[in-house]
């Protein structure tokens, strides 16, 4: 049986494309892909988005064609998606991995 993962909170994600307008159709489809996914482990998170990156216990998403940046916390036992941070890619540019470890 199969479990679809649920991503924690939507809200996060308009309270960004509301200060960033051009990424909320980006957004909208990194979401739909999250809640169709039934991931076990990162090695199926990339086979939906192929443009992921692991740092520490983070996944990194590059949204929009590398446009924004999406850091979450996955828990695939539990089925859930903790979305820890958003920015453009520039802004993820100049966080650390440590910055990115902490959030």
């Amino acid at each position: 049986m199969s479990v679809w993962m649920r991503t924690f909170t939507k809200a996060t994600l308009r309270k960004f494309w509301a200060k960033n307008a051009s990424s909320k159709e980006p957004l909208n489809i990194w979401f739909r892909g999250t809640e169709d996914a039934s991931w076990a482990c990162f090695a199926a998170v990339k086979t939906t988005f192929n443009s992921v990156d692991q740092v520490g216990n983070k996944v990194v998403f590059n949204v929009g064609g590398n446009n924004y940046s999406l850091i979450a916390q996955i828990n695939c036992e539990f089925a859930g998606v903790l979305i820890k941070w958003i920015g453009t890619h520039a802004e993820y540019n100049a966080l650390t991995k440590k910055d990115i470890q902490n959030l």
